[in-house]
């Protein structure tokens, strides 16, 4: 908390200090509307599953606006050898 002070100087006259607290994207936290994977079938992969986050701030409290996010791997990622699972990201406001 007022991690920032801010002073302005005029004439040689330097003011009080004001403080600020600056907030930022720190970590992803669960989502209590979503708080477990969410599974459906689908058409193209047989099956899908959801996991829902919250962008939390330096103070752990959630994000008050959406963030763009994006991930874009260019390839299948496999984890195993011979495996053929597909991996696919949505990109969306947290």
């Amino acid at each position: 908390m007022n991690d920032v002070s801010i002073t302005v100087t005029v004439g040689g006259q330097t003011s009080s200090p004001f403080n600020l607290t600056v907030r930022a994207p720190y970590t992803f936290g669960t989502d209590p509307n979503h708080p477990t994977p969410v599974y459906s079938a689908n058409n193209a992969f047989v099956w899908e599953t959801d996991i829902y986050y919250r962008t939390l701030d330096n103070f752990l409290v959630a994000m008050p606006v959406s963030l763009p996010i994006n991930e874009l791997l260019g390839q299948d990622v496999k984890d195993y050898t011979n495996e053929n699972w597909k991996y696919q990201f949505h990109s969306r406001n947290l």
